[in-house]
């Protein structure tokens, strides 16, 4: 992925809300369910991007914050940050930069993040029916 600056998922204005919703598109809201005992899991990449979004309200609007919830995403995305620990090399002087001009960044390699929706989307499919069987079954 080509990590450039953009003027698209501002922290406030009048695009501001909607561009974020787009990150609330993995299937069941990122959770997925294990094929043994359908126990619930989260899936790292959907909690990442709602701590980003929570973060972004939390600058937007400091009076709605509930601080426990802030300070818990900070420490995720700060504990993700060293698990990844990408080792791509940027420009040393980043603030040296005129971004209005130029936006491109360095090229990182990325995980496959559409692969991770395609099998949300499986296990979606797979848990509507077993939890159908499961009700027809006790009719």
């Amino acid at each position: 992925m080509q990590i450039e600056e953009s003027v698209h998922y501002p922290i406030h204005g009048p695009i501001a809300e909607a561009e974020w919703a787009t990150t609330r598109f993995l299937p069941g809201a990122g959770f997925i369910r294990s094929q043994k005992d359908h126990h619930v899991y989260l899936f790292p990449m959907s909690h990442q991007l709602h701590c980003l979004d929570y973060m972004r309200t939390a600058i937007s609007n400091s009076s709605a914050v509930d601080w426990t919830h802030l300070h818990h995403c900070f420490n995720l995305l700060r504990q993700w940050t060293l698990c990844e620990a990408d080792t791509t090399l940027e420009q040393g002087d980043f603030t040296a930069h005129n971004y209005a001009e130029e936006r491109v960044g360095v090229q990182h390699i990325c995980r496959d993040w559409t692969a991770i929706v395609s099998a949300l989307m499986d296990n979606q499919i797979e848990w509507r029916r077993w939890r159908k069987a499961r009700k027809n079954k006790n009719v």
